[in-house]
């Protein structure tokens, strides 16, 4: 557990770090790959979500990997300044990162990311963990808004699928070894299952976000 609670805590920082401006400079970091979350015939939904990979600084490469996840209050991806610097951030401290949006029509409030999004894609993001080079027992998820709201639902419920399984991919569990959900819009309770990994909360005032002392610890 200590382990885990100083990894937490490092995600957490840089994540941290991202949200302001401190003039550090962060090495060009692009996407090297993308796919789709579901195979044809078997998406849900019209969200059309889509993983992109960013390869980590091999100068200092870890075994750590981190979904992120970002959603505005309308329900749509929201890819504000300050998710990208905390993916280049993390990418250029030797994480290797990735990317769910979703490929629907933002102006299309019914194109949004689910809780079965998430879990299929931390799935898709453990059965490559060997051909990426990262252990597939250290995957987090950073998530901002509804982001971490999606986030908080997976680190707390990943033992109860939101979907029936469409292929070999959901044989793989979708439990995360920590969680960093930042400015969470404490749309629902959440209750902690067997599985709840440790996490790092963020909230900030006069937002409209619930204050830190309703916040459970577990």
């Amino acid at each position: 557990m200590p382990g885990k609670l100083m990894t937490v805590a490092i995600v957490g920082c840089v994540a941290a770090g991202s949200l302001v401006s401190f003039g550090h400079q962060t090495p060009k970091i692009e996407p090297v790959g993308r796919e789709d979350v579901w195979g044809k015939g078997r998406m849900p939904d019209a969200c059309r979500p889509y993983l992109e990979w960013f390869a980590p600084n091999q100068t200092c490469r870890t075994d750590l990997c981190v979904l992120t996840v970002s959603i505005d209050k309308s329900g749509r991806v929201d890819d504000r300044q300050r998710l990208l610097a905390a993916i280049k951030r993390m990418a250029g401290d030797g994480l290797t990162v990735v990317r769910l949006a979703c490929g629907g029509p933002r102006s299309n409030p019914a194109k949004r990311l689910t809780g079965a999004d998430v879990q299929r894609a931390v799935r898709m993001v453990r059965s490559q963990a060997s051909k990426r080079g990262f252990s597939p027992d250290k995957i987090g998820a950073l998530g901002f808004s509804v982001g971490a709201d999606l986030v908080l639902q997976l680190a707390t419920g990943s033992q109860m699928s939101a979907y029936p399984a469409q292929d070999a991919v959901d044989g793989f569990p979708c439990n995360l070894l920590f969680a960093v959900p930042v400015e969470p819009t404490g749309a629902a309770a959440r209750k902690f299952d067997g599985k709840t990994c440790p996490m790092c909360l963020f909230q900030v005032s006069g937002k409209g976000n619930p204050p830190t002392v309703s916040t459970l610890a577990y």
